[in-house]
């Protein structure tokens, strides 16, 4: 181990796998997403200036941002200006910068893996978190 800490990040974003799985050797402009569940409510929402999708179901995709609505009502948004999807391993990695946001908190930093499968992830370095609500985040002695 290099001494670096890693910090874990949950993220929703299975079916980005199997959408550009569907896509392989194309190239895809300005691409946009949605996941609906079954009830027909907006889960995820992914959207792309460009996607390369390689005959391996591999892709590089340029200023990915993920909108997540799960049904506690946490939204999420990520946003990433480059990463690599890694389609039989069900990760995603970067090198580059990654941003996550809710409505409590800001978390960037640089280097990042997400495992898809899991719903989790890693960002590898520089990690900044910025509380830009409290609320509800303390517990207040009776």
């Amino acid at each position: 181990m290099t001494g670096r800490k890693r910090q874990k990040i949950v993220l929703p974003a299975l079916f980005l796998t199997l959408v550009l799985a569907a896509m392989a050797g194309q190239v895809i402009i300005d691409f946009s997403v949605p996941e609906y569940n079954p009830e027909g409510r907006l889960k995820n929402h992914i959207r792309g200036s460009r996607a390369v999708v390689y005959e391996d179901g591999n892709a590089d995709i340029d200023y990915l941002k993920l909108d997540t609505f799960p049904d506690d009502g946490h939204n999420m948004h990520i946003a990433a200006p480059h990463c690599r999807l890694l389609r039989q391993s069900g990760v995603v990695v970067s090198d580059g910068d990654v941003t996550l946001e809710t409505s409590r908190l800001r978390i960037s930093g640089t280097g990042f893996r997400w495992m898809l499968n899991d719903d989790r992830g890693e960002i590898q370095s520089n990690v900044t978190v910025i509380i830009t609500n409290s609320e509800g985040l303390y517990r207040s002695e009776p």
